[in-house]
Protein backbone atom coordinates (compact mmCIF):
# COMPACT_ATOMS: atom_id res chain seq x y z
CA UNK A 1 0.00 0.00 0.00
CA UNK A 2 1.17 4.20 -0.63
CA UNK A 3 2.13 5.95 2.65
CA UNK A 4 -0.70 7.38 3.88
CA UNK A 5 -1.19 11.53 2.44
CA UNK A 6 -0.18 13.48 5.64
CA UNK A 7 0.67 17.46 5.93
CA UNK A 8 4.30 18.05 6.62
CA UNK A 9 5.77 19.93 9.43
CA UNK A 10 6.40 22.96 7.69
CA UNK A 11 6.44 24.84 4.11
CA UNK A 12 8.02 27.43 2.55
CA UNK A 13 6.08 30.15 0.84
CA UNK A 14 6.83 31.46 -2.48
CA UNK A 15 5.13 34.81 -3.48
CA UNK A 16 5.25 35.24 -7.16
CA UNK A 17 3.43 37.75 -8.97
CA UNK A 18 0.83 35.82 -10.53
CA UNK A 19 1.75 32.31 -8.49
CA UNK A 20 1.84 31.37 -4.34
CA UNK A 21 4.17 28.14 -4.54
CA UNK A 22 4.03 25.98 -1.13
CA UNK A 23 7.00 24.08 -0.87
CA UNK A 24 7.10 21.29 1.66
CA UNK A 25 9.92 21.04 4.13
CA UNK A 26 11.31 17.32 3.28
CA UNK A 27 14.03 15.11 3.45
CA UNK A 28 13.67 14.24 0.13
CA UNK A 29 12.77 16.11 -3.30
CA UNK A 30 8.80 16.24 -3.43
CA UNK A 31 6.17 17.95 -5.25
CA UNK A 32 5.16 22.01 -4.43
CA UNK A 33 1.83 22.98 -4.46
CA UNK A 34 1.26 25.82 -7.03
CA UNK A 35 -1.76 27.94 -6.73
CA UNK A 36 -2.84 30.21 -9.44
CA UNK A 37 -3.37 33.48 -8.02
CA UNK A 38 -5.72 34.63 -10.86
CA UNK A 39 -7.63 31.98 -11.82
CA UNK A 40 -7.40 29.94 -8.30
CA UNK A 41 -6.32 26.85 -10.55
CA UNK A 42 -3.89 24.44 -7.61
CA UNK A 43 -1.65 21.99 -9.64
CA UNK A 44 1.53 20.11 -8.12
CA UNK A 45 4.47 20.86 -9.72
CA UNK A 46 7.99 19.52 -9.88
CA UNK A 47 10.01 22.32 -11.47
CA UNK A 48 11.93 24.14 -8.53
CA UNK A 49 13.64 26.93 -10.99
CA UNK A 50 11.69 29.45 -8.70
CA UNK A 51 14.41 29.08 -6.67
CA UNK A 52 16.69 30.18 -8.29
CA UNK A 53 15.45 33.92 -8.06
CA UNK A 54 17.62 35.83 -5.81
CA UNK A 55 14.90 38.27 -5.37
CA UNK A 56 12.52 36.14 -3.89
CA UNK A 57 12.13 35.42 0.30
CA UNK A 58 10.52 32.22 0.87
CA UNK A 59 8.22 32.57 4.42
CA UNK A 60 8.55 29.76 6.43
CA UNK A 61 4.72 28.85 7.42
CA UNK A 62 3.65 25.47 9.28
CA UNK A 63 0.57 24.49 7.04
CA UNK A 64 -2.52 25.89 5.41
CA UNK A 65 -5.57 26.50 7.12
CA UNK A 66 -7.43 26.94 3.97
CA UNK A 67 -8.76 29.48 1.11
CA UNK A 68 -11.51 31.37 1.40
CA UNK A 69 -13.37 34.29 -0.63
CA UNK A 70 -15.79 37.26 -0.17
CA UNK A 71 -16.36 39.74 -2.26
CA UNK A 72 -12.99 40.40 -3.94
CA UNK A 73 -10.27 37.69 -4.81
CA UNK A 74 -9.29 35.00 -2.07
CA UNK A 75 -7.44 34.69 0.38
CA UNK A 76 -5.07 31.83 1.04
CA UNK A 77 -5.55 31.43 4.93
CA UNK A 78 -1.70 29.87 6.40
CA UNK A 79 -0.67 29.49 9.57
CA UNK A 80 3.02 31.56 11.25
CA UNK A 81 3.35 30.63 14.07
CA UNK A 82 2.48 27.85 16.61
CA UNK A 83 3.39 25.97 20.04
CA UNK A 84 4.43 22.06 20.73
CA UNK A 85 2.08 21.02 23.44
CA UNK A 86 3.81 17.56 23.75
CA UNK A 87 3.13 14.01 22.39
CA UNK A 88 0.40 11.69 22.08
CA UNK A 89 2.29 8.44 21.28
CA UNK A 90 4.63 9.55 19.95
CA UNK A 91 3.05 12.57 17.90
CA UNK A 92 3.62 16.29 18.11
CA UNK A 93 0.57 17.76 19.00
CA UNK A 94 0.54 21.88 18.36
CA UNK A 95 -1.50 25.14 19.32
CA UNK A 96 -2.19 27.70 16.71
CA UNK A 97 -0.69 30.29 17.27
CA UNK A 98 -0.22 33.39 14.37
CA UNK A 99 -1.91 33.34 11.08
CA UNK A 100 -2.05 35.56 8.02
CA UNK A 101 -4.92 36.09 5.55
CA UNK A 102 -2.40 36.84 2.16
CA UNK A 103 -4.80 38.57 -0.87
CA UNK A 104 -4.68 36.56 -4.11
CA UNK A 105 -4.86 40.38 -5.50
CA UNK A 106 -1.90 42.21 -4.89
CA UNK A 107 -4.64 45.38 -4.59
CA UNK A 108 -7.98 43.24 -3.48
CA UNK A 109 -10.49 46.31 -3.09
CA UNK A 110 -9.24 48.25 -6.07
CA UNK A 111 -12.07 47.40 -8.07
CA UNK A 112 -14.70 47.13 -5.33
CA UNK A 113 -17.53 50.25 -4.36
CA UNK A 114 -16.71 52.01 -1.28
CA UNK A 115 -19.55 50.07 0.08
CA UNK A 116 -18.23 46.45 -1.07
CA UNK A 117 -14.96 47.58 0.15
CA UNK A 118 -15.77 48.39 3.91
CA UNK A 119 -17.76 44.93 3.55
CA UNK A 120 -14.23 43.01 2.60
CA UNK A 121 -13.08 44.80 5.32
CA UNK A 122 -15.05 43.40 8.14
CA UNK A 123 -15.33 40.33 6.59
CA UNK A 124 -11.56 39.57 6.59
CA UNK A 125 -11.48 41.12 10.36
CA UNK A 126 -13.98 38.42 11.32
CA UNK A 127 -11.83 35.75 9.84
CA UNK A 128 -8.73 37.03 11.57
CA UNK A 129 -11.08 37.81 14.96
CA UNK A 130 -12.06 34.16 15.10
CA UNK A 131 -8.73 32.90 14.42
CA UNK A 132 -7.04 34.41 17.44
CA UNK A 133 -9.26 32.56 19.57
CA UNK A 134 -6.39 30.67 21.56
CA UNK A 135 -8.00 27.51 21.17
CA UNK A 136 -7.24 25.56 18.43
CA UNK A 137 -4.89 22.34 17.76
CA UNK A 138 -3.55 20.16 15.09
CA UNK A 139 -0.82 17.29 14.46
CA UNK A 140 0.24 16.65 11.38
CA UNK A 141 0.60 13.21 11.93
CA UNK A 142 -1.93 11.88 14.18
CA UNK A 143 -5.34 11.98 14.38
CA UNK A 144 -6.64 14.38 17.57
CA UNK A 145 -10.27 14.70 16.99
CA UNK A 146 -10.82 10.81 17.85
CA UNK A 147 -10.41 9.13 20.79
CA UNK A 148 -8.34 6.41 21.53
CA UNK A 149 -11.11 3.72 21.40
CA UNK A 150 -11.68 5.31 18.34
CA UNK A 151 -8.38 4.61 17.05
CA UNK A 152 -8.41 0.95 18.60
CA UNK A 153 -11.77 0.22 16.35
CA UNK A 154 -10.31 1.19 12.96
CA UNK A 155 -8.44 -1.10 10.52
CA UNK A 156 -4.88 -1.01 9.44
CA UNK A 157 -6.18 0.27 6.03
CA UNK A 158 -8.37 2.77 7.09
CA UNK A 159 -4.26 4.69 8.50
CA UNK A 160 -3.87 4.73 5.05
CA UNK A 161 -6.40 7.31 3.81
CA UNK A 162 -5.30 11.15 3.79
CA UNK A 163 -5.52 13.18 7.67
CA UNK A 164 -8.67 15.12 6.58
CA UNK A 165 -9.95 11.41 5.37
CA UNK A 166 -9.25 10.03 9.14
CA UNK A 167 -10.23 13.06 11.16
CA UNK A 168 -14.06 13.21 12.40
CA UNK A 169 -16.23 15.56 10.61
CA UNK A 170 -18.01 16.57 13.73
CA UNK A 171 -14.25 18.54 14.97
CA UNK A 172 -12.56 19.60 11.56
CA UNK A 173 -13.24 23.04 11.92
CA UNK A 174 -11.19 23.98 9.02
CA UNK A 175 -13.05 21.47 6.58
CA UNK A 176 -14.50 24.13 4.48
CA UNK A 177 -11.70 26.18 3.94
CA UNK A 178 -10.10 23.04 3.21
CA UNK A 179 -12.51 22.25 0.14
CA UNK A 180 -10.69 23.54 -2.46
CA UNK A 181 -7.68 21.45 -1.43
CA UNK A 182 -9.81 18.34 -1.09
CA UNK A 183 -11.57 18.44 -4.08
CA UNK A 184 -8.23 18.05 -5.54
CA UNK A 185 -6.83 15.25 -3.15
CA UNK A 186 -4.15 17.38 -1.90
CA UNK A 187 -3.55 15.55 1.59
CA UNK A 188 0.05 16.67 1.53
CA UNK A 189 -1.42 20.33 2.09
CA UNK A 190 -4.61 19.54 3.84
CA UNK A 191 -4.11 20.38 7.70
CA UNK A 192 -7.39 19.83 9.82
CA UNK A 193 -7.77 22.10 12.79
CA UNK A 194 -9.69 21.62 16.10
CA UNK A 195 -11.06 23.82 17.79
CA UNK A 196 -10.90 22.96 22.13
CA UNK A 197 -8.43 21.85 24.39
CA UNK A 198 -5.34 20.10 24.94
CA UNK A 199 -2.73 19.43 27.84
CA UNK A 200 0.09 17.15 28.11
CA UNK A 201 2.19 16.72 31.77
CA UNK A 202 4.26 14.42 32.89
CA UNK A 203 4.17 12.87 36.04
CA UNK A 204 5.75 10.31 38.23
CA UNK A 205 4.38 8.11 41.12
CA UNK A 206 5.90 5.60 43.46
CA UNK A 207 5.61 2.51 40.43
CA UNK A 208 6.28 4.48 37.45
CA UNK A 209 6.31 7.86 35.03
CA UNK A 210 3.20 8.34 33.13
CA UNK A 211 1.78 11.24 31.03
CA UNK A 212 -1.41 12.78 31.72
CA UNK A 213 -3.43 14.10 28.71
CA UNK A 214 -6.82 16.04 28.99
CA UNK A 215 -8.14 16.50 25.34
CA UNK A 216 -11.71 18.64 24.83
CA UNK A 217 -13.19 18.73 21.44
CA UNK A 218 -15.71 21.34 20.36
CA UNK A 219 -18.16 20.02 17.72
CA UNK A 220 -18.66 22.18 14.62
CA UNK A 221 -22.13 21.68 14.64
CA UNK A 222 -24.81 24.24 16.43
CA UNK A 223 -21.73 26.24 17.10
CA UNK A 224 -21.46 30.07 18.23
CA UNK A 225 -21.91 32.09 21.02
CA UNK A 226 -23.51 31.75 24.75
CA UNK A 227 -27.23 33.32 24.38
CA UNK A 228 -27.00 32.95 20.34
CA UNK A 229 -27.03 29.48 20.01
CA UNK A 230 -29.09 27.07 22.19
CA UNK A 231 -31.01 23.86 22.53
CA UNK A 232 -31.07 21.63 19.94
CA UNK A 233 -31.73 22.03 15.68
CA UNK A 234 -33.61 19.31 13.69
CA UNK A 235 -30.51 17.60 13.06
CA UNK A 236 -30.01 16.85 16.78
CA UNK A 237 -27.00 18.72 17.03
CA UNK A 238 -27.09 20.64 20.23
CA UNK A 239 -25.38 23.90 21.42
CA UNK A 240 -21.89 23.82 23.18
CA UNK A 241 -21.22 20.20 22.37
CA UNK A 242 -17.63 18.81 23.49
CA UNK A 243 -16.49 15.73 23.60
CA UNK A 244 -13.62 15.49 26.35
CA UNK A 245 -10.92 12.34 27.23
CA UNK A 246 -8.85 11.56 29.94
CA UNK A 247 -5.85 9.50 29.39
CA UNK A 248 -2.94 8.21 30.82
CA UNK A 249 -0.47 6.80 29.05
CA UNK A 250 2.79 4.67 29.85
CA UNK A 251 6.71 4.88 28.66
CA UNK A 252 5.66 1.18 27.93
CA UNK A 253 3.05 2.74 25.36
CA UNK A 254 0.16 1.52 27.50
CA UNK A 255 -2.77 3.34 28.61
CA UNK A 256 -6.28 3.85 29.58
CA UNK A 257 -8.94 6.74 28.68
CA UNK A 258 -12.15 7.68 29.06
CA UNK A 259 -14.96 9.87 27.67
CA UNK A 260 -17.47 11.87 28.50
CA UNK A 261 -19.56 14.86 27.54
CA UNK A 262 -20.84 18.56 27.84
CA UNK A 263 -23.91 19.67 25.75
CA UNK A 264 -27.23 21.73 25.96
CA UNK A 265 -30.36 20.72 27.30
CA UNK A 266 -31.46 18.90 24.36
CA UNK A 267 -34.96 20.31 23.51
CA UNK A 268 -35.99 23.85 21.47
CA UNK A 269 -35.44 26.36 23.25
CA UNK A 270 -33.61 29.33 24.08
CA UNK A 271 -32.73 33.29 25.32
CA UNK A 272 -32.79 36.37 23.22
CA UNK A 273 -30.26 39.05 24.81
CA UNK A 274 -31.94 41.87 25.91
CA UNK A 275 -29.65 43.82 28.32
CA UNK A 276 -31.34 42.25 31.02
CA UNK A 277 -29.00 39.68 33.22
CA UNK A 278 -31.13 36.88 32.82
CA UNK A 279 -33.17 36.78 29.52
CA UNK A 280 -36.34 35.01 29.59
CA UNK A 281 -36.51 31.48 28.61
CA UNK A 282 -38.31 30.39 25.47
CA UNK A 283 -39.37 26.89 24.95
CA UNK A 284 -41.02 26.08 22.24
CA UNK A 285 -43.49 23.30 22.41
CA UNK A 286 -43.23 20.67 19.35
CA UNK A 287 -43.71 17.80 20.91
CA UNK A 288 -42.89 15.36 18.18
CA UNK A 289 -40.25 17.83 16.13
CA UNK A 290 -38.04 18.02 19.38
CA UNK A 291 -38.62 13.86 20.22
CA UNK A 292 -37.24 12.97 16.89
CA UNK A 293 -34.29 15.87 17.52
CA UNK A 294 -34.16 14.50 21.04
CA UNK A 295 -33.25 10.68 19.33
CA UNK A 296 -30.59 12.24 16.58
CA UNK A 297 -28.56 12.88 19.23
CA UNK A 298 -28.75 10.36 21.58
CA UNK A 299 -28.81 8.08 18.99
CA UNK A 300 -25.04 9.31 17.99
CA UNK A 301 -23.90 8.61 21.17
CA UNK A 302 -25.15 5.42 21.14
CA UNK A 303 -22.85 4.07 17.80
CA UNK A 304 -20.18 5.30 20.30
CA UNK A 305 -21.30 3.33 23.83
CA UNK A 306 -23.98 1.22 25.24
CA UNK A 307 -24.84 2.92 27.76
CA UNK A 308 -25.96 6.69 28.91
CA UNK A 309 -26.01 8.73 32.34
CA UNK A 310 -27.64 12.08 31.90
CA UNK A 311 -26.99 14.67 34.93
CA UNK A 312 -28.75 17.41 34.48
CA UNK A 313 -27.19 20.49 37.24
CA UNK A 314 -30.27 23.30 36.51
CA UNK A 315 -32.10 24.36 38.99
CA UNK A 316 -34.94 22.34 40.41
CA UNK A 317 -37.69 25.55 40.67
CA UNK A 318 -38.87 28.94 38.44
CA UNK A 319 -38.21 28.34 34.45
CA UNK A 320 -34.96 26.14 34.74
CA UNK A 321 -37.60 23.49 36.40
CA UNK A 322 -39.96 23.95 33.26
CA UNK A 323 -36.46 22.92 31.55
CA UNK A 324 -36.13 20.05 33.81
CA UNK A 325 -38.95 18.29 33.19
CA UNK A 326 -39.08 18.88 29.51
CA UNK A 327 -35.75 17.20 28.94
CA UNK A 328 -36.86 14.26 32.06
CA UNK A 329 -39.86 14.02 29.72
CA UNK A 330 -37.80 13.05 26.66
CA UNK A 331 -35.86 10.62 28.65
CA UNK A 332 -38.47 8.83 29.89
CA UNK A 333 -40.02 8.60 26.14
CA UNK A 334 -36.20 7.34 24.75
CA UNK A 335 -36.04 4.73 27.86
CA UNK A 336 -39.29 2.70 25.95
CA UNK A 337 -37.11 1.70 23.03
CA UNK A 338 -33.45 2.40 24.75
CA UNK A 339 -33.93 1.33 28.44
CA UNK A 340 -29.76 1.96 29.14
CA UNK A 341 -30.36 5.78 29.36
CA UNK A 342 -30.22 6.96 33.00
CA UNK A 343 -31.29 10.55 34.26
CA UNK A 344 -30.18 12.30 37.34
CA UNK A 345 -31.48 15.96 38.33
CA UNK A 346 -29.16 17.44 40.88
CA UNK A 347 -30.48 21.06 41.81
CA UNK A 348 -26.51 22.42 41.86
CA UNK A 349 -26.83 25.78 43.18
CA UNK A 350 -29.37 24.76 45.92
CA UNK A 351 -27.34 21.73 46.97
CA UNK A 352 -23.73 23.52 46.98
CA UNK A 353 -24.99 26.79 48.48
CA UNK A 354 -23.24 28.56 50.93
CA UNK A 355 -20.02 27.29 49.83
CA UNK A 356 -21.42 23.48 50.63
CA UNK A 357 -19.56 21.94 47.81
CA UNK A 358 -19.11 18.63 49.79
CA UNK A 359 -22.48 18.40 48.85
CA UNK A 360 -21.21 16.88 45.22
CA UNK A 361 -20.53 13.95 47.24
CA UNK A 362 -24.46 13.33 46.97
CA UNK A 363 -24.57 13.38 43.63
CA UNK A 364 -21.77 11.10 43.14
CA UNK A 365 -23.83 8.16 45.53
CA UNK A 366 -26.34 8.57 42.84
CA UNK A 367 -24.28 7.27 40.37
CA UNK A 368 -21.14 5.64 41.55
CA UNK A 369 -22.52 2.15 40.71
CA UNK A 370 -21.85 3.23 36.72
CA UNK A 371 -18.03 3.54 37.08
CA UNK A 372 -17.52 0.02 37.13
CA UNK A 373 -20.44 -0.58 34.94
CA UNK A 374 -19.18 1.87 32.10
CA UNK A 375 -15.75 1.47 32.68
CA UNK A 376 -12.97 3.14 30.68
CA UNK A 377 -10.70 1.97 27.20
CA UNK A 378 -7.33 0.01 27.63
CA UNK A 379 -6.12 -1.67 24.44
CA UNK A 380 -6.29 -5.03 26.19
CA UNK A 381 -9.63 -5.95 26.12
CA UNK A 382 -11.17 -3.16 28.06
CA UNK A 383 -13.90 -0.91 26.36
CA UNK A 384 -15.61 2.15 27.87
CA UNK A 385 -19.08 0.84 27.42
CA UNK A 386 -21.09 3.77 28.91
CA UNK A 387 -20.47 7.64 28.70
CA UNK A 388 -21.89 10.76 31.10
CA UNK A 389 -23.52 13.52 29.41
CA UNK A 390 -23.56 16.66 31.20
CA UNK A 391 -25.42 19.65 31.69
CA UNK A 392 -26.29 22.87 33.78
CA UNK A 393 -27.85 26.19 31.34
CA UNK A 394 -24.57 27.13 29.72
CA UNK A 395 -22.83 23.91 30.21
CA UNK A 396 -19.72 25.72 31.60
CA UNK A 397 -19.34 26.34 35.16
CA UNK A 398 -21.31 23.50 37.00
CA UNK A 399 -20.45 21.38 34.27
CA UNK A 400 -16.98 21.41 34.51
CA UNK A 401 -17.32 20.87 38.34
CA UNK A 402 -18.77 18.00 37.85
CA UNK A 403 -17.48 16.91 35.00
CA UNK A 404 -13.86 17.14 36.84
CA UNK A 405 -15.59 15.35 40.17
CA UNK A 406 -16.40 12.33 38.11
CA UNK A 407 -12.72 12.84 36.01
CA UNK A 408 -11.32 12.11 39.69
CA UNK A 409 -13.05 9.01 40.67
CA UNK A 410 -12.07 7.52 37.24
CA UNK A 411 -8.13 8.75 37.14
CA UNK A 412 -7.85 6.74 40.63
CA UNK A 413 -8.95 3.51 38.50
CA UNK A 414 -7.28 4.08 35.68
CA UNK A 415 -3.78 4.68 37.43
CA UNK A 416 -4.74 1.46 39.22
CA UNK A 417 -5.46 -0.61 36.23
CA UNK A 418 -1.76 0.71 34.86
CA UNK A 419 -0.18 -0.26 38.38
CA UNK A 420 0.41 3.30 39.48
CA UNK A 421 -1.73 2.95 42.35
CA UNK A 422 -2.33 0.54 45.03
CA UNK A 423 -5.70 -0.74 45.47
CA UNK A 424 -5.32 1.49 49.04
CA UNK A 425 -3.99 4.96 46.93
CA UNK A 426 -5.64 7.28 45.17
CA UNK A 427 -4.81 10.61 44.13
CA UNK A 428 -4.94 12.38 47.07
CA UNK A 429 -1.72 10.30 48.13
CA UNK A 430 -0.05 12.33 46.39
CA UNK A 431 -0.77 16.51 46.56
CA UNK A 432 1.76 16.73 43.59
CA UNK A 433 -0.29 14.76 41.55
CA UNK A 434 -3.76 15.83 42.56
CA UNK A 435 -2.86 18.81 41.74
CA UNK A 436 -1.59 18.56 38.28
CA UNK A 437 -4.96 17.10 37.96
CA UNK A 438 -6.91 20.02 39.24
CA UNK A 439 -5.17 22.40 37.17
CA UNK A 440 -5.32 20.65 34.25
CA UNK A 441 -9.01 20.28 34.25
CA UNK A 442 -9.37 23.91 35.80
CA UNK A 443 -7.77 25.25 32.59
CA UNK A 444 -9.62 23.01 30.51
CA UNK A 445 -12.91 24.98 32.01
CA UNK A 446 -11.57 28.32 31.50
CA UNK A 447 -10.48 27.49 27.83
CA UNK A 448 -13.79 25.64 26.91
CA UNK A 449 -15.76 28.93 28.66
CA UNK A 450 -13.65 31.11 26.70
CA UNK A 451 -14.47 30.14 23.81
CA UNK A 452 -18.65 30.11 24.28
CA UNK A 453 -19.18 33.12 26.71
CA UNK A 454 -16.21 34.57 26.48
CA UNK A 455 -14.98 34.57 29.71
CA UNK A 456 -12.65 31.87 31.85
CA UNK A 457 -15.03 29.46 33.94
CA UNK A 458 -17.05 30.52 37.52
CA UNK A 459 -16.51 28.25 40.36
CA UNK A 460 -13.49 27.39 39.32
CA UNK A 461 -11.78 28.07 42.29
CA UNK A 462 -12.92 25.39 43.06
CA UNK A 463 -11.91 22.92 40.83
CA UNK A 464 -8.37 24.38 40.93
CA UNK A 465 -8.19 23.89 44.89
CA UNK A 466 -10.82 21.98 45.86
CA UNK A 467 -12.38 25.00 48.03
CA UNK A 468 -13.67 28.03 47.64
CA UNK A 469 -13.07 31.54 48.98
CA UNK A 470 -13.92 34.79 48.72
CA UNK A 471 -11.29 35.43 46.18
CA UNK A 472 -13.04 33.11 44.02
CA UNK A 473 -16.22 34.84 44.45
CA UNK A 474 -14.77 38.05 43.63
CA UNK A 475 -13.29 36.55 40.20
CA UNK A 476 -16.81 34.86 39.49
CA UNK A 477 -18.09 38.60 39.81
CA UNK A 478 -16.10 40.27 37.56
CA UNK A 479 -16.46 37.25 34.78
CA UNK A 480 -20.18 37.25 35.44
CA UNK A 481 -20.21 41.12 34.50
CA UNK A 482 -17.41 40.67 31.56
CA UNK A 483 -19.72 37.94 30.27
CA UNK A 484 -23.37 40.53 31.04
CA UNK A 485 -20.77 43.00 28.32
CA UNK A 486 -19.70 40.25 25.90
CA UNK A 487 -22.90 38.84 25.61
CA UNK A 488 -24.96 41.85 25.41
CA UNK A 489 -22.15 44.03 22.60
CA UNK A 490 -20.24 41.80 21.58
CA UNK A 491 -21.26 38.66 20.48
CA UNK A 492 -23.12 39.31 17.69
CA UNK A 493 -19.79 40.00 15.87
CA UNK A 494 -18.53 36.71 17.02
CA UNK A 495 -21.18 34.67 16.09
CA UNK A 496 -20.75 36.16 12.32
CA UNK A 497 -17.23 34.85 12.86
CA UNK A 498 -18.35 31.42 13.52
CA UNK A 499 -20.71 31.56 10.64
CA UNK A 500 -18.15 32.78 8.16
CA UNK A 501 -15.66 30.30 9.01
CA UNK A 502 -17.28 27.51 8.86
CA UNK A 503 -19.52 28.27 5.79
CA UNK A 504 -22.51 28.58 7.33
CA UNK A 505 -22.31 32.11 5.68
CA UNK A 506 -21.34 32.40 1.87
CA UNK A 507 -20.91 35.73 0.98
CA UNK A 508 -22.55 36.61 -2.69
CA UNK A 509 -21.05 39.65 -4.56
CA UNK A 510 -24.30 40.49 -6.01
CA UNK A 511 -26.31 40.43 -2.57
CA UNK A 512 -26.77 43.68 -0.38
CA UNK A 513 -24.64 44.33 2.53
CA UNK A 514 -25.93 42.59 5.76
CA UNK A 515 -24.27 44.91 7.74
CA UNK A 516 -26.78 47.71 6.47
CA UNK A 517 -29.50 46.09 9.55
CA UNK A 518 -30.81 49.07 11.75
CA UNK A 519 -33.18 49.79 13.69
CA UNK A 520 -35.03 52.98 13.86
CA UNK A 521 -36.20 53.20 17.41
CA UNK A 522 -32.21 52.13 18.29
CA UNK A 523 -30.55 54.82 16.34
CA UNK A 524 -33.30 57.50 16.79
CA UNK A 525 -32.57 57.13 21.01
CA UNK A 526 -28.91 57.07 20.60
CA UNK A 527 -29.59 60.94 18.75
CA UNK A 528 -31.36 61.70 20.95
CA UNK A 529 -28.98 60.58 23.66
CA UNK A 530 -26.59 62.67 21.62
CA UNK A 531 -28.04 66.07 21.36
CA UNK A 532 -29.45 65.92 25.12
CA UNK A 533 -25.60 65.24 26.05
CA UNK A 534 -24.32 68.20 23.43
CA UNK A 535 -26.50 70.86 24.95
CA UNK A 536 -25.67 69.97 28.46
CA UNK A 537 -22.03 70.59 27.90
CA UNK A 538 -22.41 74.06 25.89
CA UNK A 539 -24.83 75.33 28.75
CA UNK A 540 -22.38 74.08 31.51
CA UNK A 541 -18.78 75.11 29.55
CA UNK A 542 -19.53 78.23 28.06
CA UNK A 543 -22.20 79.49 30.99
CA UNK A 544 -20.74 81.99 33.68
CA UNK A 545 -20.76 80.35 37.36
CA UNK A 546 -22.48 83.46 38.75
CA UNK A 547 -25.04 83.51 35.68
CA UNK A 548 -28.97 82.83 35.69
CA UNK A 549 -28.40 79.98 33.02
CA UNK A 550 -25.89 78.08 35.01
CA UNK A 551 -27.96 78.06 38.25
CA UNK A 552 -30.85 76.64 36.30
CA UNK A 553 -28.63 74.13 35.23
CA UNK A 554 -27.00 73.42 38.50
CA UNK A 555 -30.23 73.56 40.54
CA UNK A 556 -32.33 71.34 37.57
CA UNK A 557 -29.35 69.05 36.42
CA UNK A 558 -29.67 66.66 39.12
CA UNK A 559 -33.51 65.79 38.24
CA UNK A 560 -32.77 66.18 34.59
CA UNK A 561 -30.24 63.16 34.74
CA UNK A 562 -32.67 61.73 36.96
CA UNK A 563 -35.56 61.77 34.35
CA UNK A 564 -32.83 60.64 31.89
CA UNK A 565 -31.98 57.51 33.58
CA UNK A 566 -35.70 56.54 34.71
CA UNK A 567 -36.55 57.22 30.97
CA UNK A 568 -33.44 54.72 29.64
CA UNK A 569 -34.61 51.79 31.68
CA UNK A 570 -37.85 52.17 30.47
CA UNK A 571 -36.74 51.89 27.21
CA UNK A 572 -34.24 49.03 28.05
CA UNK A 573 -36.90 47.10 29.32
CA UNK A 574 -39.33 47.53 26.65
CA UNK A 575 -36.47 48.04 23.58
CA UNK A 576 -33.64 45.81 25.03
CA UNK A 577 -33.65 44.08 22.24
CA UNK A 578 -32.71 46.72 19.90
CA UNK A 579 -29.76 47.63 21.96
CA UNK A 580 -27.84 44.47 21.70
CA UNK A 581 -25.28 43.70 19.35
CA UNK A 582 -26.92 40.89 16.48
CA UNK A 583 -25.60 38.74 14.06
CA UNK A 584 -25.88 40.17 10.79
CA UNK A 585 -24.85 36.80 8.79
CA UNK A 586 -27.83 34.59 10.90
CA UNK A 587 -30.56 34.34 9.77
CA UNK A 588 -33.34 34.95 12.21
Amino acid sequence: CSSPKMPYESYKLYTLPDTFIVEPEAQQAVPSLSIDRRTGDLNLITDYSYRNDDKLTPKEIFGIIGIIRFIADPYLVVITGRHLIGQIRGHNVYKLGRTALIPFSEVPTHRLSLRQASDEKIYRRLIESFLEIPSFYYSVTYDITSSFQTHAQRSTEFYHLPLYSQVDGQFFWNKHLSLPLIEKELGDFVLPIMMGFVQIESKSATSGSFTFLLISRRSVNRSGTRFNVRGIDHDGNVANFVETEQAVLTLDNTFVSFVLYRGSIPIYWGQKPCLKLTPKFVIHDHAADTTRAFEKHFNWIRKKYDKIQCVNLINQKGTELTLAKAYEREVDNYKKTFPHIRYVGFDFHHECRKMKYENLGKLIDQIKDTFDDYGFFSPHGDMQRGTYRINCVDNLDRTNVVQATIAREVLTAQLRKLNLLSSTETISSYPALEQLFKNVWANNGDEVSLQYSGTCALKNDFVRTGKRDLRGMFNDFMNSATRYLFNNFSDGYRQDSFELFLGRYIVKPDQPSPFLKSDKIRHNHYKLAVLIGVIIFVLVYFSPTDSVIMQVVSGGLVLLIGALFGHLMGLLDKYGELFVDKPCLVTP
